[in-house]
């Protein structure tokens, strides 16, 4: 008999060491996951601080770049102030329609004897009643603009939408008097 209480007694030895181990994973995975829950809204965090930076240098660049360019055109007698005040005018518009500017790019600009000429390419995404009212205030522009070239097209993935989009590409040619 005394044999069988040792033997009960170190499967219950065994069983104390199973029960420990199981016990110390138990431990570990909720310990573990809890580190990991906090680890990964720590990374999304994170991701969201540099995709926020990236955003700023990328503005940024496009601030020095925009800014190198009108110094080059200050540099030969281009009206950076009427310039920017049409540019001003045409983004407001925009602003007003909700519409999303891809490109809007200075093109080109024209000296002549009474008034200078200032053209501006504009790469746009709007729906067609949003489009219509865009090109009609664009005759409302305290300077004269005109339109004096524009492609329609439908965007890509919107054909099948509720309210399909099109992509406008135009120049729109603003007459700046001379003073």
């Amino acid at each position: 008999m005394a044999m069988q209480m040792s033997l009960d007694f170190n499967k219950l030895k065994e069983n104390k060491q199973l029960i420990f181990i199981i016990a110390v994973l138990a431990i570990t995975v909720f310990f573990g996951k809890k580190v990991w829950d906090k680890t990964s809204r720590e990374l999304v965090r994170m991701n969201q601080e540099i995709a926020n930076s990236q955003k700023m240098i990328s503005l940024a660049e496009d601030v020095a770049k925009l800014s190198e360019e009108f110094g080059k055109f200050r540099g030969i007698g281009w009206p950076l102030e009427e310039t920017v005040e049409i540019m001003s005018g045409i983004n407001q518009i925009v602003n007003k329609h909700n519409l999303q500017i891809s490109t809007l790019q200075p093109a080109g600009f024209n000296k002549q004897e009474n008034y200078s000429t200032f053209t501006l390419n504009l790469d746009i995404v709007s729906d067609y009643f949003g489009l219509t009212q865009f090109l009609a205030e664009i005759e409302n522009l305290k300077e004269l603009t005109r339109v004096i070239a524009i492609q329609i097209m439908p965007e890509q993935g919107s054909v099948q939408a509720e309210e399909p989009s099109v992509r406008a590409v135009l120049s729109i040619t603003a007459f700046i008097a001379k003073n």
